[in-house]
């Protein structure tokens, strides 16, 4: 039972690591430019299919006066920005793909840590072996024999887990640019 359960867990922790979950980027997406505003810049000939997303990574003291740079001379199409554990600015490539930028401007800072803990139930098997043999006389008679057995005992134990996740702000700004 004990091994079906890591056998599980292992399963499920590599699907949601290999599968290209979401990343913070694509979750806390909000929109500048509607994809139809952006389809037709597409049209006119404006803006070109996406082959390469060129990310760049600033200070946070940069930010905002390189921001006002882009907007001057890019289609400023949308941004994300989210607090959380570190996620790499590269991981945001593919929803500026999916938006039709060819350029992310970005910065990530830490802000803080948060300690905590939480308590499960473990499960456990006992398992316990009988084993031995008996000599008896009855009435001028002699007998013997032996025994085995086994019995499994199911339960359970409480095991308190510690976590320290180090959270950052992380903000980009998804352009067009010729």
């Amino acid at each position: 039972m004990l091994k079906r359960v890591l056998i599980f867990s292992s399963t499920l922790m590599c699907g949601i690591v290999f599968c290209g979950c979401s990343t913070g980027w694509s979750s806390f997406y909000t929109a500048v430019m509607t994809p139809e505003e952006v389809e037709e810049l597409r049209d006119e000939g404006k803006i070109k299919q996406v082959k390469y997303v060129d990310v760049k990574v600033v200070s946070d003291s940069e930010f905002a006066n390189k921001m006002e740079l882009y907007k001057e001379r890019c289609y400023y199409i949308g941004y994300s920005s989210f607090n959380g554990p570190y996620e790499n600015p590269t991981s945001a490539r593919e929803k500026a793909r999916q938006v039709g930028a060819n350029t992310v401007l970005a910065y990530v800072e830490y802000t803080d840590t948060v300690n905590g803990s939480y308590t499960y139930m473990q499960p456990t098997q006992e398992t316990t072996n009988y084993y031995g043999n008996f000599n008896a006389t009855y009435n001028n008679g002699f007998g013997y024999g032996g025994f085995s057995g086994t019995s499994t005992t199911y339960g359970s134990i409480p095991v308190t887990q510690h976590y320290s996740v180090r959270r950052f702000d992380h903000t980009a700004g998804y352009f067009y640019c010729d």
